[in-house]
């Protein structure tokens, strides 16, 4: 996965906030980012307020593209609309989990996967390729 490190770190705090809570939709997963994860202290420092947020687009393009998350289903939502005479809209979301950061990386060391190692990785794979003694080498 390249990217901005705006995607990077997004796509970090997906993989924190999926390992630790299951699998979860955009929608779920966007309402962390946007509304709890960047409103807590972090590191001892205060809470400030967001100056950026991250649109369900961005998400699933994180989502899509990178080789931590994997979709694992679907799942049926409704939501209000003004634009429909029942007043509601019914329809299917995909739901994600992550992928062990162990398996993205044996698979990127072993080539089998179209996510070569670069030079730039979200830290969760940085950390598992130090863990492992792997340096990567500017391209």
């Amino acid at each position: 996965m390249t990217g901005s490190s705006r995607n990077l770190r997004l796509a970090d705090w997906i993989y924190r906030y999926l390992n630790e809570n299951g699998a979860k939709t955009v929608v779920q997963i966007k309402d962390y980012i946007n509304n709890d994860h960047m409103t807590r202290p972090t590191n001892g420092t205060a809470a400030h307020k967001v100056r950026h947020s991250y649109s369900s687009q961005q998400i699933t393009g994180v989502l899509r593209t990178s080789p931590l998350f994997q979709r694992v289903g679907s799942g049926r939502v409704s939501y209000s609309s003004i634009h429909t005479r029942s007043g509601t809209v019914t329809g299917f979301v995909n739901v994600w989990e992550v992928v062990p950061v162990e398996e993205v990386v044996d698979n990127m060391l072993a080539k089998r996967s179209k996510h070569r190692l670069r030079r730039f990785q979200p830290n969760v794979i940085k950390q598992e390729l130090k863990r492992r003694g792997e340096v990567i080498t500017n391209e």
